[in-house]
């Protein structure tokens, strides 16, 4: 159980958008930056939490597995659009 639960955990929690948006936004060009590479590592966290979390759960019980994978899954995404997103500005802002 853990072994799902803890890589879930860091998932959830890596959702700090609000501040690193707001200073992408309306930022010095160096928070810009640093708001740039806030999302990369981000996105790098929550996409090698994922792995844990998918290889992790083929080992539990199939119910539980599916609504892990199913919740991994759509937060992986949502991450992976909006770090997406938020690096694609900060590069056109600071180049």
């Amino acid at each position: 159980r853990r072994a799902t639960e803890v890589p879930l955990d860091i998932m959830r929690t890596v959702r700090a958008w609000s501040t690193s948006d707001y200073l992408a936004h309306h930022g010095s060009r160096i928070a810009r930056s640093d708001a740039g590479v806030s999302a990369a590592f981000a996105r790098a966290a929550v996409d090698g939490a994922s792995l844990n979390v998918y290889i992790n759960a083929a080992d539990g019980r199939p119910r539980k597995a599916l609504r892990v994978r199913e919740e991994a899954s759509a937060i992986a995404s949502t991450t992976r659009e909006r770090c997406d997103e938020l690096f694609d500005f900060v590069v056109k802002e600071v180049s």
